[in-house]
């Protein structure tokens, strides 16, 4: 994926307590005004699943909202997406994690859940610093 100029834009910096929910804030990237199976925002990422000589390519996907514990994103129903995968968000960049849930969100499109596997703080780190947040204001639900 070639360098891109534009940044999606975070619309929330959530903190989410209580059971079931993530430990760790998590950014948003979407629009609240579009029904949430039209909407195209979000950042732009390649799914791979892991191959013993080599990852393989599956297509391409947008994540919808990233945190240190993991990620969700959206595809297309036709990539079968598999229990673990690789998302790479360039070409230095790239975090493994194992699906949790599969919504599907219309009969082409399914939203997928994932906790990170085996990555490093910093790995994931450097993936959400690239959004200049400044200082981000935690928003409970």
């Amino acid at each position: 994926m070639s360098g891109q100029s534009l940044k999606p834009q975070v619309v929330e910096w959530v903190e989410e307590l209580g059971p079931g929910r993530r430990e760790t804030p998590r950014l948003y990237f979407h629009d609240g005004e579009t029904p949430f199976d039209r909407q195209s925002s979000g950042l732009p990422a390649q799914l791979l699943t892991p191959g013993f000589f080599r990852d393989h390519l599956l297509g391409r996907i947008i994540v919808k909202d990233i945190s240190l514990g993991g990620a969700g994103f959206l595809a297309p129903v036709r990539l079968h997406v598999p229990d673990r995968i690789l998302i790479r968000f360039d070409a230095v960049s790239m975090l493994a994690g194992d699906v949790l849930h599969r919504r599907p969100i219309e009969p082409l499109l399914c939203f997928y859940g994932v906790r990170w596997f085996q990555c490093k703080p910093q790995q994931i780190e450097s993936v959400m610093r690239r959004w200049d947040l400044g200082d981000p204001v935690a928003v409970s639900d």
